[in-house]
């Protein structure tokens, strides 16, 4: 007797454009019709290669035993790299480096730690489908608005005095 998984209530709403066109995608290619799928997948069929001193490195590292885990607080190295990369584009107050395996993993953890269940977010449009998932998640309102820089500033205050 197989049981019947009931999802959580707070994913009814949760939408994910990005992935949620494969599934239409799909039924159009049933159809005979060839698709080209840009929206997500494996760089790697679209002829994308790794730069040759990267994977050499990755090798290097894997003969010395440096794939396990990595020290909770990270890796010195890389995290000194990121501390230098954003001093040279003039980012000067950086207090921590948090480095994830992906956007997608990135904007989980932030806002899940970030956003409360009915707190109002600002979310640009055009933008990340994710974020809209996650605040979907979260059960978060979520505050659509319009990324142009010449009228942000006075949209912003605009959409915050009518909530």
């Amino acid at each position: 007797m197989s049981a019947k998984i009931i999802p959580a209530k707070r994913t009814e709403n949760i939408t994910y454009a990005v992935r949620d066109i494969v599934v239409l995608a799909n039924e159009v290619a049933k159809t005979g019709k060839e698709m080209l799928y840009l929206n997500i997948g494996d760089p790697n069929l679209f002829d994308f290669e790794p730069p040759k001193h990267l994977v050499e490195a990755t090798y290097q590292a894997m003969l010395k035993n440096k794939n396990g885990y990595s020290p909770s607080s990270g890796i010195k190295e890389a995290v000194e790299a990121i501390r230098k990369e954003g001093s040279r584009k003039g980012i000067e107050n950086i207090l921590d480096i948090f480095v994830t395996t992906g956007a997608s993993e990135a904007i989980d953890i932030c806002l899940t730690a970030l956003v409360n269940e009915g707190e109002n977010v600002l979310t640009p449009t055009p933008g990340y489908p994710l974020y809209t998932a996650i605040q979907s998640k979260l059960q978060a309102y979520k505050i659509h608005i319009i990324w142009m820089k010449q009228i942000i500033g006075s949209l912003i205050l605009t959409t915050l005095k009518r909530r």
